[in-house]
């Protein structure tokens, strides 16, 4: 699979289409800060207007690929691959935010909490970042319980910040509290 090629979403999508998705999930490990910002809310606009045609798994598929260290071929410098790590919290958490990430089966999902949590490992100033983007990606018990698990045996989550594995275990109870309980039982501020 290239990853140029439009595959299977090339009969639902044009290639304008297929073509801009992936500049602006490369774009978004640009060294500039503002123009990743950009590429963020024009990732954002793309998914939420084009959601009904897009196929989560193959944009999780480019994602993923677009933003691993593999994908500049050769050896990486330190500051290519925390680029590479900028986009795919950023790439993951545009997915996570819009009607796609609600669509990606259970497998992808768990290999996206994966790759976050490594990128946490990796990069300990975007662990915080790594656990947001988590929070968007679990909507159900077990997923919540995987992700919990995953987060217990990190070692370098629990040992190396331990106020990180309290943000961690918080927002996502606050998450699994919010879907066993519904919206409406809790009181009105």
């Amino acid at each position: 699979l290239s990853l140029y090629d439009s595959g299977a979403l090339a009969t639902k999508c044009c290639s304008d289409l297929n073509y801009t998705i992936k500049r602006l999930i490369k774009g978004l490990g640009s060294s500039r800060d503002n123009s990743r910002l950009g590429f963020m809310l024009a990732l954002l606009a793309i998914y939420h207007s084009f959601s009904e045609l897009l196929d989560a798994e193959i944009v999780f598929t480019w994602s993923m690929k677009l933003t691993s260290p593999e994908s500049l071929g050769g050896t990486v410098k330190n500051r290519e691959e925390r680029l590479l790590y900028v986009a795919r919290i950023f790439a993951l958490a545009a997915l996570f935010r819009t009607k796609l990430g609600s669509s990606l089966s259970v497998p992808s999902k768990q290999a996206a909490i994966d790759a976050l949590i490594s990128v946490g490992k990796k990069k300990s100033f975007l662990r915080e970042s790594a656990v947001e983007v988590i929070t968007c990606a679990v909507e159900d018990c077990v997923l919540a319980s995987y992700t919990l698990k995953k987060l217990a045996a990190s070692s370098v989550f629990m040992t190396e910040t331990l106020s990180f594995a309290i943000l961690a275990t918080s927002r996502l109870g606050l998450v699994l509290e919010k879907k066993n309980f519904g919206e409406k039982e809790f009181p009105a501020a």
